[in-house]
């Protein structure tokens, strides 16, 4: 009987340990800048900032990514409306940057985290995680999340699916 409560004792722990362990390193996610777009350098024209926000008006991700990073994260806050925001960063994760991509969701949730698009970045955020990045719990987090905003039907069956995935593995004790 003792070791039944150790066991869910540990459970419980690995579980909490699992959340902070998220948390933290969502914190540092927003604050970083991933490898292949830290270059150096503004050579004049427009401001930094000015010129990021043009090339994501204008769709030309190819060249506002590697611009976007350059940027502190102070300078990116508040920097793109949200649509250009998601725009960007689901570019970045269709293209193969995960981890670019997750630095913009979460960007958008620090600067607007219950605005019109906050379920569909916790949703990119959650699904990046979960697939690309092979980070189930911090994807929970962001998939629940999605639910509680109340977003569009199809917006909330994606999560749904997506926790479905996260609880088929812990039962089965895969990855």
């Amino acid at each position: 009987m003792e070791s039944g409560g150790v066991a869910y004792g540990a459970h419980i722990g690995g579980f909490l340990g699992g959340l902070g362990w998220a948390w933290w390193t969502g914190r540092q996610e927003v604050a970083s800048s991933p490898a292949e777009y830290r270059r150096a350098g503004h050579a004049g024209g427009p401001s930094p900032g000015e010129a990021v926000a043009g090339l994501v008006a204008a769709r030309r991700f190819d060249e506002a990514a590697p611009a976007y990073f350059r940027l502190t994260p102070e300078q990116s806050r508040r920097l793109l409306p949200a649509a250009d925001s998601m725009a960007l960063a689901n570019w970045l994760a269709a293209g193969g940057h995960p981890a670019a991509a997750l630095v913009v969701y979460q960007r958008q949730l620090r600067d607007d985290p219950l605005g019109e698009l906050a379920a569909e970045a916790h949703l990119g955020a959650g699904l990046v995680q979960l697939h690309a990045l092979g980070q189930p719990t911090a994807a929970y987090q962001h998939l629940v999340e999605v639910l509680d905003l109340d977003p569009q039907p199809d917006t909330a069956a994606r999560a749904r699916q997506a926790l479905a995935e996260i609880a088929a593995v812990q039962k089965f004790g895969g990855s």
